[in-house]
């Protein structure tokens, strides 16, 4: 057996790996293959030879099981198509994505004992080199900001009724999409918060500058209104966990008040951002047109692939929304795994106690309302972590009635911020 030391040494490896797969520029060609899964690949192949072994944990396992309900809904759809149609665009690159999420999960599932806290020693890990990597795209944004940024065709806010457009800069990192790098921050944020007090006061509040400084520069609406639903959950579910009801009542009340004096304007000011880049006035012509081709073939959907279009379904597009997208895929065979699978997440992690899981839970969610974020490893490591959390079967947080006491939940204070 691997000792206690190589196995953090192989999930800081393996933590490097998950903080870089935002790093489109490190892919080979259009496949969603590139450093980072040579590395995990190569973790894959050396596990044994270090000594580690199969683990089995049968609260935890409930995750693979979902995830594998998940990919498997997509297979009718794929065959169905690959026979009536053959083999179309963008077909082999969601489908390699899905099914190297099944591995690699897998490979997490069973590869790792994390009664120690190894799980959050590889999280912890994933936070540190986020941030490190928001460190250099920040500097690099000062000092030579063509490497970091790229250029949308905006609609100026000011105009936007005369439709008058102007080029500006978002921060994008090494990403092809400003907006991957925007899912980067919001799952760092997540352990940002859920780290609060164990990583300490001061560390915590630089981390989460760091994070809101370059989610913001990403100019991404999900991420803004996604952040600031994620921390305002934890606060607020945070304080009522702990008792703290006239704390509640000293945030939500002013809260109340501003948002009825502000609510017009924040209205139209809302409606100028959801319309604001050439990806987003087109936002809900790709969510009707997603849910045309879903229509087209209802009980078992496309198979994996691109089905919305800008002006009719079955054109390749994506819908840029997790649940549209997902549910074009697998019809409703998929639709009812995911909604399941969301509303046991969602109930569990309530059920647990722990505000920041269920704050995280509701920021990730929102964001992959916008954006089609299931090919993405760390989002999943998210679900990953909070299924194990929320299911283990020991006595650890999440793990049963232990959690039921006086006190209330581990993180409740940290979440306060």
């Amino acid at each position: 057996m691997a000792s206690r030391q190589q196995t953090l040494f192989l999930l800081m490896i393996v933590a490097l790996a998950f903080a870089t797969t935002t790093l489109t520029e490190l892919r080979f060609g259009e496949l969603p293959i590139g450093v980072p899964e040579f590395i995990l690949l190569g973790c894959m192949l050396v596990h044994l030879p270090l000594g580690g072994g199969v683990h089995v944990e049968p609260g935890a396992n409930r995750f693979i099981v979902g995830l594998f309900l998940f990919f498997a809904a997509t297979m009718p759809g794929f065959f169905s198509t690959l026979v009536s149609q053959g083999l179309l665009p963008d077909v082999m690159h969601n489908l390699l994505a899905l099914a190297w999420m099944l591995v690699l999960f897998a490979y997490l599932q069973f590869g790792f004992d994390y009664r120690r806290g190894e799980l959050d020693w590889l999280c912890r890990m994933v936070l540190l080199f986020s941030c490190l990597y928001f460190v250099i795209c920040l500097a690099l944004a000062g000092v030579s900001p063509d490497m970091v940024f790229a250029t949308d065709d905006l609609v100026d806010l000011a105009e936007i009724r005369n439709e008058e457009m102007l080029a500006v800069e978002r921060l994008a990192g090494f990403a092809d999409n400003p907006n991957q790098l925007g899912l980067h921050a919001i799952v760092a944020l997540f352990f940002c918060l859920r780290f609060w007090r164990t990583n300490g006061m001061l560390l915590s509040t630089i981390a989460f500058a760091l994070i809101m400084a370059t989610g913001v520069l990403t100019g991404s609406d999900s991420f803004i209104f996604g952040a600031g639903l994620m921390v305002g959950v934890a606060v607020v579910l945070g304080l009522l966990l702990s008792g703290s009801i006239y704390a509640v009542l000293l945030i939500l009340v002013p809260a109340a008040v501003g948002a009825f004096l502000l609510y017009r304007p924040l209205l139209v000011r809302v409606r100028d951002l959801t319309s604001a880049n050439d990806q987003d006035q087109t936002r809900y012509l790709l969510w009707e047109n997603g849910w045309l081709a879903t229509l087209e073939r209802p009980l078992i959907g496309w198979g994996p692939g691109n089905w919305s279009g800008k002006t009719g379904p079955l054109e390749f597009f994506e819908a840029h929304n997790s649940v549209i997208d997902y549910v074009s895929n697998s019809g409703l065979l998929g639709g009812v795994v995911l909604v399941g699978g969301l509303a046991a997440l969602f109930f569990g992690a309530l059920r647990s106690r722990q505000a920041t899981l269920f704050a995280g839970l509701c920021g990730i969610v929102f964001f992959a309302l916008f954006h089609h974020t299931f090919r993405q490893p760390l989002m999943w490591l998210v679900m990953f972590y909070v299924t194990h959390h929320v299911w283990t079967e020991r006595g650890e947080p999440g793990g049963g009635r232990r959690r039921r006491r006086r006190r209330g939940s581990r993180d409740a204070a940290p979440a306060a911020l």
